[in-house]
């Protein structure tokens, strides 16, 4: 045991959680934590008790937050179960990542201590345990193992054959030896079969195809949450044949001739007459623990909400099965698995616990760190404070120099301090420990004189500089084009990329781009001049009309363009200009809490993100009727933009309304603005078909 786990042992309040779930007297409600401090006491008390925990957080950011807290606290023997997006719409093909990682974690169970997911996971299904029970084998060197079986049963684990395996999911056969990218492991295995016998296992790099080391085993696991056979299979054929839905035909075929396909999740109940979980593979021993009840179970309505709100309306469609059974399960459904476990909730300020009532309620004194941001003036006067109160202080660091540095420092100052990689014990009281790793933040507990200050808050945070790049896609490499794309070329026009030939010109060899344009005519271009060209991103490039090599189309096009642009730009300065003469709000400066909330950020701000913030804050203090168009594509940081600028606008005792276009973006966006403001004193309310009457009018 290292010394985290022992620094609250004579803590009152971490005392009585541990007695009250040692004697089955949960749930218990646990206020006064938050961040690392919190995933530092799910850590002590399931150290003390012996016991597996479950982390319910509240969602996916705060989930994968403690993931990496509690990696290091318990040296990495740490799960993540993920949330995985259901595929209900009718694509080709789609990312079975989040799927394949999720049954990872299920396969890993056994020898994990601690596995943290969000509450919008949670309520999903997963594969079936007797499923997964019957069907994770494990092989070994000399085993008996039918080889011509073998391939329809990896086919119905959920594995599609491949000729050379480079993903999870897929195997090949070559004459006696079988590749499998079994989820188990981080690389693919390579069997070598005598007959039915397996003479060899190595694993090996999926991207050289070289066998990297032997090994005496290997556990292949399925790679698919929805599993059935051929014959249940043709049932649901034959049920989707009496519903008489022409829409859905097309899916019965590729039933009977693909069998697993991309969008076969909107049949789960069709297979799965219970709706299996997660929970299904939580034992008894397993201590859970909800971050934030009353904001998961929120978040768990919303998730089973949005759900719901798509099958609606791919059933208005037509494009859905009519069926019987769920997709998710409920708060309360999740509240009544948990009742028969060790349960305990976390929670900064509410003793609000949504669906049942605790036994106990604990409050604790702890408090997050702020950031010293290079400062270290600052830091060496809280280290004094704790010094001469007698505090037990740690100090975590990335390396050993650093480490040395800091110590060197603290002793010439004459403060007691030591360097220790593993440490076994707690520092004494008023000595300081430093040793090295990562938390998210620092934290501190003033009732029990323990401090804990990760590098977060002693290094001023760097942005890494981004090169500004031009906003045109100018084509810097031939290799960025794949032969059939569409490009522009600025004197040209609209034409087909059709790959690279060597041409012979002045008795001189070169590279040239060739360019197919309408009739067939030709265009090479040399490679040294590619800032002539531009990749097409219009939004329809299957029905792309190409223009005519040394035709007027192109020109006549082009000055359209510009005339509608001067016409635009003369419309937009009429506007400005009466705008102008209108007077805005002018707000103050940022206030320390804007920057307590940018700094709460999980992301590395972007160049565009930056000088957008920038931008917008400099017109709000100028006073001007400002408004302003941010452009980018999904997951691009847009929302943060406008997180930051309400955020100041808020802390000018100003009101916000955030408009989005639908009610599932409404929800994704109020829970975003919930979960980035929770520690500050900001009411955020939705309006949504969502609510009742009745609470839409009181909002």
């Amino acid at each position: 045991m290292n010394a985290f786990a022992q620094m609250l042992s004579s803590m009152q309040e971490f005392t009585d959680v541990c007695s009250l779930i040692e004697g089955g007297r949960t749930p218990v409600s646990v206020t006064g934590t938050t961040g690392s401090q919190r995933s530092h006491f799910i850590y002590s008390v399931a150290k003390k008790l012996g016991k597996k925990s479950l982390v319910i957080a509240s969602d996916e950011t705060e989930a994968y937050k403690m993931y990496l807290d509690l990696s290091y606290f318990f040296r990495d023997n740490v799960l993540l179960f993920k949330t995985k997006e259901y595929v209900f719409y009718d694509v080709d093909s789609s990312s079975r990542r989040s799927e394949t990682d999720r049954i990872k974690t299920i396969s890993s169970l056994d020898g994990a201590e601690v596995v943290v997911t969000s509450i919008s996971a949670l309520i999903q299904y997963t594969l079936p345990k007797p499923f997964f029970d019957k069907y994770n084998i494990k092989i070994n060197v000399g085993d008996e193992l039918d080889f011509d079986s073998l391939s329809k049963r990896l086919n119905f684990m959920g594995y599609k054959r491949v000729s050379a395996v480079e993903g999870v999911g897929q195997y090949s056969v070559r004459g006696s030896i079988v590749d499998v990218f079994s989820a188990a492991h981080e690389n693919p295995v390579r069997m070598e079969f005598f007959g039915d016998d397996v003479d060899s296992i190595r694993f090996f790099d999926p991207l050289t195809q070289i066998s990297s080391q032997t090994s005496d085993s290997a556990t292949i696991c399925p790679v698919r949450e929805l599993l059935y056979t051929a014959d249940e299979a043709d049932e649901t054929v034959k049920l989707i044949e009496k519903q008489k839905n022409e829409n859905l035909f097309a899916d019965a075929e590729k039933f009977r001739n693909e069998h697993y396909f991309a969008s076969n999740d909107k049949y789960m109940p069709f297979f799965y007459k219970e709706l299996p979980t997660l929970f299904d593979y939580i034992d008894d021993n397993f201590c859970v623990f909800m971050d934030e009840p009353s904001l998961s179970a929120e978040r768990a309505k919303i998730a089973a909400g949005e759900t719901e709100e798509v099958i609606c309306e791919l059933l208005d469609k037509g494009v859905f099965p009519k069926f019987k059974g769920r997709f998710a399960l409920s708060y309360d459904d999740v509240i009544s698995k948990i009742s028969s476990k060790s349960f305990v909730t976390m929670s900064m300020l509410s003793y609000e616990t949504p669906g049942f009532r605790p036994k106990a309620l604990i409050p604790v004194t702890a408090k997050t760190l702020q950031s010293y941001e290079g400062k270290t003036e600052f830091l060496f006067e809280d280290i004094d404070f704790w010094h001469r109160n007698r505090y037990r202080t740690v100090i975590l660091v990335s390396g050993r120099a650093k480490a040395d540095n800091l110590c060197r420092e603290l002793v010439s100052r004459d403060y007691p301090c030591f360097v220790a990689e593993n440490p076994k014990t707690i520092p004494e009281p008023g000595e300081i420990l430093i040793t090295f790793g990562s938390i998210g933040k620092g934290f501190e507990y003033p009732t029990a004189k323990i401090a804990v200050v990760s590098e977060g808050e002693i290094v001023r945070s760097r942005k890494r500089e981004q090169r500004r790049t031009n906003s045109k896609k100018a084509i810097k490499s031939y290799s960025e084009l794949s032969i059939g794309d569409y490009v522009v070329h600025r004197t040209h026009g609209i034409g087909r990329y059709a790959g690279v030939e060597q041409l012979t010109v002045d008795k001189v060899i070169k590279d040239y781009i060739k360019i197919k344009y309408k009739n067939n005519d030709v265009l090479y271009v040399p490679t040294g001049q590619l800032d002539v060209l531009h990749k097409y991103i219009g939004a329809e490039a299957k029905n792309v009309k190409l223009n005519s090599l040394g035709g007027s189309d192109w020109q006549r096009t082009t000055a359209r363009v510009k005339e509608s642009v001067a016409e635009m730009a003369e419309e937009l300065i009429r506007l400005y200009a009466e705008r102008s003469t209108v007077a805005g709000h002018k707000y103050p400066p940022d206030t320390p809490w804007q920057k307590e909330f940018e700094d709460g950020f999980p992301y590395e701000e972007t160049a565009d993100q930056t000088r957008s913030i920038a931008e917008v804050k400099a017109d709000m203090e100028q006073g001007k009727s400002m408004d302003r168009l941010l452009c980018g594509d999904v997951g691009y940081g847009k929302t943060e933009v406008a997180m930051r600028s309400a955020f100041k606008c808020v802390m000018d005792s100003m009101q916000v309304a955030y408009l989005v276009p639908t009610t599932i973006l409404a929800q994704q966006h109020y829970n975003n603005f919930c979960t980035r403001m929770k520690d500050f004193p900001i009411k955020i309310e939705m309006m949504s078909r969502f609510k009742s009457k009745k609470e839409l009018t009181e909002i």
